[in-house]
């Protein structure tokens, strides 16, 4: 009878190690699998996680990969390929995902990853990403998004690529870019109605998270992810909406209820939403140091001229579209030259560049007054300027009257000053 209780003992103990070995290992391991169509031959498949950039590489075999590990918490990750016949820097294909502890598999065609920032082409599609309950809403946001994504991109064609520039249009064309303009407002503002929505319903979540941390940052590649790479439609990052303080702190305080996320989190958002209140019209202009071509410093505050207003060029010799933008920079300089619009130059070229930099002044005939401070420096950390070209406006009195804004936005921000 003892055996018989001891065998009884042993085959329970056997069986609960067996469920809690099976309970581990459904809980405490991923795989992710993928299949994509149109390729042969052997590559690269990377799995980057998205802010510590940290790399898993598998073979990449006629479309198939397969990566296991384990994801404590569930992170963003880019997960891109090198194909048999690419470089890295000729052709990216990407796409973001979560990665979650159990089974994620990625299908589609490797031709629809071809794309770059920027591509608007809406018969492009995602990447199928299927298993992991924040890929779930993920897919879901998108979806609900997709029309609204891709009747943006039709309209920012039209306010990137007027068939007349700004400056020699009429009356008439002008009115009509306005009402594009208009248009483009508002499906982003329904887009962001959209994106709130989410942020509420799924508070508890790592993708609430990013969802409040991207829109405070307005982080050039969440925005991508958000838009499916492509979905900005051409249009720059600084270009959105920036929320209220008002409605950032109203997001903070619902993720500090939650009870989901670590002190080390809501204490970085909180940082965030800090600084970026410093950023917001009407705040006051923020000083810095800067250098002459000469190498001399001096602070940026003794640049600004009384009673004019200031526009910042943030560029660099080696960004093509600040290059581009240098003519239309030209343009606004003749064009309010009797208004005396102090225009200056601060090339984010590091300091080992200093001959390029001043290369590129000279080719391009940049005649307004140029600087230089470093991409890391703490002017550039103080603007949160994470990309260029960027420009930053300084009304008369010192005040921040916009930051990340150019092109055709900036013809209209320039006629409303000077009613022209």
């Amino acid at each position: 009878m003892q055996k018989k209780v001891a065998h009884f003992l042993l085959l329970g103990v056997f069986c609960f190690a067996l469920l809690s070995c099976n309970d581990i290992n459904k809980q405490a391991s991923y795989v992710l699998t993928g299949n994509l169509s149109g390729i042969k031959g052997e590559g690269v498949a990377i799995l980057q996680q998205y802010k510590t950039y940290m790399e898993d590489t598998v073979p990449f075999i006629d479309g198939k990969f397969k990566f296991e590990g384990v994801q404590n918490t569930p992170e963003l990750y880019r997960l891109y390929f090198i194909g048999p016949n690419d470089s890295l820097i000729e052709q990216l294909k990407s796409d973001l995902l979560y990665i979650e502890n159990g089974t994620i598999q990625c299908s589609g065609s490797y031709k629809d990853l071809m794309y770059y920032i920027g591509n608007s082409d809406t018969s492009l599609v995602r990447m199928s990403v299927k298993g992991g309950k924040l890929n779930d809403i993920y897919n879901a946001y998108l979806n609900e998004t997709r029309f609204i994504v891709n009747k943006a991109s039709v309209v920012c064609e039209k306010l990137e690529n007027p068939k007349v520039a700004p400056e020699n249009m009429s009356k008439a064309q002008l009115e009509e870019l306005l009402g594009w303009q208009a248009q483009l407002d508002s499906l982003l503002a329904e887009r962001d109605n959209i994106k709130e929505k989410y942020i509420n319903k799924y508070s508890k979540t790592q993708l609430a998270y990013d969802f409040v941390f991207a829109s405070i940052a307005r982080d050039y590649h969440y925005e991508e992810w958000f838009d499916e790479n492509r979905a900005h439609g051409n249009r720059y990052p600084e270009d959105f909406s920036i929320p209220s303080n008002e409605k950032v702190e109203q997001w903070i305080s619902l993720l500090k209820q939650q009870n989901s996320f670590s002190k080390q989190q809501l204490d970085t958002l909180q940082v965030l939403a800090n600084e970026c209140k410093k950023l917001t019209s009407g705040a006051n202009f923020i000083d810095g140091m800067i250098y002459t071509p000469e190498g001399d410093s001096l602070l940026l505050g003794s640049k600004l001229e009384k009673g004019k207003y200031t526009l910042i060029d943030c560029w660099a010799s080696w960004c093509h579209p600040c290059r581009a933008s240098i003519p239309h920079l030209k343009q606004l300089k003749q064009k309010y030259e009797d208004e005396n619009l102090n225009i200056l130059g601060l090339s984010l070229d590091a300091s080992s560049m200093k001959e390029q930099w001043l290369n590129a002044v000279e080719k391009e005939g940049m005649t307004w007054p140029q600087f230089q401070v470093e991409f890391n420096s703490k002017l550039s950390k103080a603007y949160n300027i994470s990309s260029i070209p960027n420009i930053i406006l300084i009304t008369p009195d010192k005040k921040i009257l916009k930051i990340g804004v150019r092109g055709f936005d900036l013809d209209l921000m320039l006629k409303r000053i000077y009613g022209y």
